[in-house]
This record gives C-alpha cells, structure tokens and sequence, in this order.
C-alpha cells in the first residue's frame, strides 16, 4: 500500500484501525493519539493559526492579534466514552486566552469542538490530584453556553477540504 497517495483523513482512518487492532491484541492500553496532534493542527488551518513550538508552556497556537488558544482534542471509541480533555498543568494561570476543545469520533471526524474563554474553561474545570493539573469534561453541553463559540461547523468544513 502506497501511504503517499492517501489523504490526511484516509491516513487517520487508517491509524485507528490499526490501535482498535492494537488494543484488541492488548499490545496498546490506549487509542486516542494522535488526536491532540490532529487538533492542534485541524483547529491552526481552519482558523488561520500560528501554531508555537511542540515544547512551548502555556497556550498551543496564537492569532495575528496575539490571542492564545490552548488546543486539546479527545478521540472517543467504545473504550474511551468520557469527552476528558487531558490535563492542563497550573491552569488558573495559565497563559492562553481561549481553550479549544475538539472531540472526534473513532474515524477522528469532528464529532462537535467549541472555543471557551479561559475564566469559562476554569468554571468547567475540575482539579484532579492524580493528574496535578485541571482537567475539563468537554461534554456537548458546553456549546450551549452563551460564552462559548461553537466551532462544530467550522472545523467539520476544514475537514471536508481534506478529502
């Protein structure tokens, strides 16, 4: 098979074919990279977002204004139901402006994202000890709040300009 004649979104598929695989055969515990990956780089396309350097500390992209997003992406299979997000280390002071959430199905299509203000993203989220660090259940109801922009849409056509 020829990698090189498949789009961004055939090549994921294909990835999450191989963990559900993986994890059946328990060699992996986990399928959910690389979603995190996908999103930063989904989420920088479809709004024209400088992304920063893998090991920058405290947001993951920035606008022309200088604004910063803080981007997580969650992958959701049979095995992994809960839209967590995954931890955000000294979030209450944190530098970003916005967190981003995009939570994909198992075929790593957005499945709903939204764009939270970070004072919102702190009423969402909860500390947890184990983690050391803030984590945010990004369930579909966070859309609903006023404060909150829904990006579904946006997101799902960045997507489709993939295939």
């Amino acid at each position: 098979m020829d990698l090189t004649q498949l789009n961004p979104l055939e090549l994921l598929e294909l990835h999450a074919a191989a963990a559900d695989e993986l994890r059946r055969r328990k060699i992996c515990r986990t399928a959910n990279n690389p979603a995190g990956d996908y999103a930063e780089w989904l989420v920088s396309r479809a709004l024209d977002l400088d992304l920063a350097a893998n090991s920058h500390r405290g947001h993951d992209a920035t606008d022309r204004n200088g604004t910063r997003f803080e981007i997580k992406g969650r992958r959701l299979t049979a095995s992994t139901e809960r839209p967590q997000l995954s931890v955000i280390r000294d979030m209450p002071t944190i530098p970003f402006d916005y967190l981003i959430g995009v939570i994909f199905d198992r075929s790593y299509r957005v499945s709903y994202a939204g764009q939270v203000p970070h004072a919102v993203a702190l009423r969402y989220a909860s500390f947890s000890t184990r983690q050391k660090g803030h984590v945010v259940d990004f369930r579909r109801a966070i859309l609903a709040d006023p404060n909150v922009a829904d990006l579904t849409e946006h997101l799902r056509a960045a997507e489709l300009s993939l295939l």
